[in-house]
This record gives C-alpha cells, structure tokens and sequence, in this order.
C-alpha cells in the first residue's frame, strides 16, 4: 500500500496522488470486506460447533441416565445376592446337622431304628424317609447354589454394561472437550479479525478524509484554470436562508453534511455565474425545470411547513457566508454514466 497522504501535503497533490488515495481506500475496504468474511464463515462454523456440544451434551446426559439406572439394579443384585448367599448358608448349616444327627451323632441308633421295626415294610420306610431326606437336602442346597449363580451372572452382565457405558461416557466427554478447544480457538479468530476490522475501518475513515480534502484542493485549481472564474457576488435578498434550506432538504436531505454545502454550493455559484441569467437564490431555484422537487411541489410544500433541518439550515449559511466547496453548476443522481465530483448519492460537476 502506498504511503497514506497527510494534509501538509494537500496543497500540492495531483491528479495521480487522488488516485493513489482512492486506490488506498478501495484496497482498505477490500481488506475489511475480506476479514468481514472470514467472521462469518467462522461464525458459522462457530454455530456448528455449538451444535456439536449440545448434542455431545445429549449424548452424555442419557449415559449419565443408563448409568443411574444400572447403579440402582446393581445395587438390588448386589442385595439379592447377600440375601441368597445367606439362605446358603442356612441350608448348608442345617444339612450339617442333620448329617451330624444321622451319621456322626449315633449312628447305632440309627441301625437300632432300622432293625427295630415291627416288619420289613416299616423298616424300609424309615430308610426311605432317612434317603428321601438326604435328596432334600442335596436339592435346595443344588438350587440356591443355582439362584447365587444366577445372580453373580446378572451382577457380572450388570457390571460390565456400566463399564461399556461409562468408556462411552469418557469417550464423549474427550470430544466435548476437543470441540469446546475449537470453539475457544474460532471465538480468538473471531475476536482478532474483528479487531482488524475496527483497525481498517478506522483507518477507512482517515483515508476517505484525505481523499475529501484531496478532491477539494484538485477542484480548486481547476476551478483556477478554467475559462470562467466565477466571483461571490451574492447579495442577500428576502428569505434566501430558508429557501436555500429547504431546496438543501429536498435534494440531500439524506446525505452526508459534505453533500449538503455541495447542493448549496450549486445554487451559489449559479447565482455568481455570468453564464446563468438568475441571480438571486429565488430566481435560481424556482427557474423552470431546474429543480425535481420545485417541479414537482414538493419544495413548495416543504418551504410552506419550514421541513428543512437544522443541518440543513447550518448547511445553508455556511454557503451564503461564502463556504462555497466546489464550482459545480450542476448534479445529479450518480449512476456511474457522468464525471464529476461524487459525494454522497450525487455526482457534481462544471460543464453539463
């Protein structure tokens, strides 16, 4: 970028430094239009990566959910197989006692009890019965060791699902983690791309000063060449502030203050000019076809309510006080189809 332009140097710059300072600013808000879109394009990767949280976010919460759950059914498996180890216990104690009874406690009496019977049919009841005994006891021992096996099973299925849900739940919450990285690390670009913005907006703001200023000065000396060198020969007459407010409202009332003197400038200059038969501000501003909003009745209007602002009126005196800016004689809307002086919506210049 070339080396900006200062006001100490203004009264001598030329037509290629005004170009150069309109190059600075087009390059400027090139930048800015380029970080511009780097924000919005991480702003949007930004909205995707907050998408992404809250569905990590989600998914962690209906781990957490299964995770309660199966605390809660470990814990009750956990409690049925104490409960059902102690009836083990229980069954295994009394099957020892009556072993100890039958077999360890007096075992002739047991023989005394078989030979003792009346007959032989009485005798191989009581074997029966003591057999029959013995099966009972081997049968709810085999099932409750069958109900703890039963349980630990299910404890042991219970157990490694946590595991599995809770690898997940790390799993996912390593990505929250390298998402939430990225959010921080987008939200820095963000926050340093603004920042240029800012810095190239501002420097926007100096540049377009310059190239103000610079755009004067240039017009000044043409104005200086030119074959008619238009003298302030203006009389005040009447109302000529708030006609040249009001006019001033009409055609820029929605433009930046510079474009106010300008429109101004114009009916000043028309006044001062041998070129142009009217010489008072009435006579310029009222001419036949010269003015839109005179033509169509809208200045007539406006001047009839006083609907001219104070910038307008501000406007309106600086020029009759002779802060002429420029020596247009005329302007338009610009459509980028004439030459001239840009400033604002408006396209000003000398010869029609």
């Amino acid at each position: 970028m070339s080396a900006l332009i200062t006001p100490t140097r203004l009264g001598v710059i030329s037509a290629d430094e005004v170009s150069d300072i309109e190059q600075q600013l087009d390059d400027t808000n090139s930048k800015k239009e380029e970080l511009q879109s780097e924000v919005t394009d991480l702003s949007s990767y930004l909205n995707n990566l907050e998408s992404q949280i809250n569905s990590t976010n989600n998914e962690i919460d209906n781990i957490n959910e299964q995770i309660a759950k199966l605390e809660k059914e470990i814990e009750a498996a956990t409690s049925d197989l104490e409960l059902a180890n102690v009836d083990v216990e229980k069954q295994y104690e009394q099957m020892k006692l009556r072993i100890r009874f039958m077999y360890e406690a007096n075992n002739m009496d047991m023989m005394d009890a078989i030979l003792g019977s009346k007959d032989f049919s009485e005798a191989l009841n009581r074997v029966n019965y003591i057999q029959k005994l013995a099966s009972y006891d081997r049968e709810q021992l085999e099932k409750l060791n069958n109900t703890v096996s039963s349980i630990s099973a299910t404890k042991e299925g219970l157990e490694e699902k946590m595991a599995e849900l809770e690898s997940l739940k790390a799993s996912a919450a390593e990505k929250r983690a390298g998402v939430i990285d990225l959010m921080n690390q987008t939200k820095g670009s963000i926050s340093a791309y603004s920042d240029q913005i800012e810095e190239f907006e501002k420097q926007a703001l100096v540049i377009e000063e310059q190239l103000r200023q610079a755009r004067l000065a240039s017009q000044t000396r043409h104005d200086a060449g030119t074959a008619e060198n238009i003298e302030n020969t203006y009389v005040e007459q009447g109302d000529d502030l708030k006609l040249l407010a009001t006019i001033i409202y009409c055609e820029a009332g929605n433009q930046p203050y510079e474009g106010l003197l300008a429109v101004g400038s114009v009916v000043l200059n028309r006044v001062n000019s041998p070129r142009f038969v009217q010489n008072t501000v009435y006579d310029v501003i009222m001419s036949p076809g010269q003015f839109e909003p005179v033509s169509s009745g809208r200045f007539a209007l406006y001047y009839s309510e006083d609907r001219a602002t104070e910038r307008c009126y501000q406007a309106a005196r600086e020029v009759l006080d002779g802060n002429i800016t420029g020596s247009w004689l005329f302007f338009i809307v610009n459509d980028g189809t004439r030459a001239g002086d840009v400033i604002g919506d408006h396209v000003f210049f000398y010869e029609w």
